[in-house]
């Protein structure tokens, strides 16, 4: 409904970003704490139901459903009764006890880590943008100068605040932290995803996987010492391990699944090295065991050869897509 959209003051195209944001900004000057308007409880209470109906319809489709219309309508009359009663109760609430419920955190946590990904984001397409035109050029160091203009050009706007604080990695690592403060089960799964990228993403990135090992207790030290303004107890290092894990996959899955130059290396296979580890002939990669390591040794019986699919990853380090056996 348009008036929802002019309650909010913004367009029906707007974002679910946009929408958090702008309720943030009207509930500063509309919550009856700070509104001095004889009307102010009801301008709160209509902000309010503006802003969940918003983001309830953001961006979903109409339901094509006649015979469920009824369920739909009653689904949607308890839930906005609920709404209003929620919106009820935080209108009785001074203004500063309001900003310190969940609900209110939360959705600043949100705004934060949707501005952050945001700018993250423009700048990533600056760079690769930078980094295609270096490679029009096809000069020798193209698309080493492309990205390093790139860089520059970001670092510039990073140091010029161009952004405000879009781009603050304190307040991104706070909202994280805040958002699923509760969360147990989240940082379960994220430890359950991490595992399973370590094996499946990382066995295949041609890394010695010792220098992986390496990667992932340096950077947990790292998130340690510039997280200790959010983790107070030292009981909170599981989530500090999971979240330093969490960064380490993204950038596994980036350099894995945005690859080129496909290449295919044959190697012959001189022995069993153990139950599960091989060795290749004249000790090629040696330095990558994982890619050498095989559960099912009872499929090499018969095998000569080892085809790798290579590919050159994202960050400049090559994976391999698939493993052929050759008899």
């Amino acid at each position: 409904m348009q008036k929802y959209f002019n309650i909010l003051g913004i367009s029906p195209t707007a974002s679910e970003s946009d929408i958090r944001s702008a309720f943030k900004e009207k509930a500063k000057i509309t919550h009856p704490d700070r509104n001095s308007s004889p009307n102010a409880h009801n301008e709160f209470l209509e902000l309010f139901e503006a802003f969940n109906w918003a983001i309830r319809n953001t961006n979903k489709p109409n339901n094509d459903y006649p015979n469920e219309v009824q369920e739909v309508f009653d689904q949607a009359i308890k839930q906005r009764q609920k709404e209003r009663e929620e919106a009820i109760r935080f209108s009785r609430m001074r203004y500063k006890a309001w900003t310190q419920t969940k609900e209110y955190k939360d959705l600043v946590n949100i705004v934060v880590i949707q501005r952050f990904l945001s700018a993250t984001f423009i700048l990533f397409i600056i760079i690769s943008v930078c980094g295609i035109f270096g490679k029009i050029t096809q000069t020798k160091y193209g698309i080493q100068t492309g990205l390093t203009i790139g860089f520059i050009t970001s670092f510039y706007i990073i140091k010029k605040k161009m952004f405000g604080s879009w781009l603050n990695v304190k307040e991104l690592l706070k909202a994280i932290s805040n958002l699923f403060s509760l969360s147990t089960g989240i940082y379960a799964l994220l430890f359950i995803i991490n595992s399973i990228i370590f094996f499946r993403i990382g066995f295949n990135t041609l890394i010695n996987t010792f220098l992986l090992l390496s990667i992932y207790i340096i950077l947990f030290v790292i998130i340690r010492y510039i997280s200790k303004f959010i983790f107070k107890n030292k009981k909170q290092l599981f989530k500090k391990f999971i979240l330093s894990n969490s960064l380490i996959s993204i950038l596994l899955l980036l350099n894995f699944f945005i690859t080129s130059n496909p290449t295919t290396e044959i190697h012959k296979i001189a022995r069993y090295q153990s139950s599960s580890l091989i060795k290749l002939e004249n000790d090629n990669l040696k330095q990558y065991p994982a890619l050498r390591f095989f559960y099912d040794i009872d499929k090499l019986l018969f095998v000569q050869s080892l085809k790798f699919t290579l590919h050159e990853g994202f960050l400049g380090i090559k994976v391999n897509k698939k493993t052929t056996l050759i008899n």
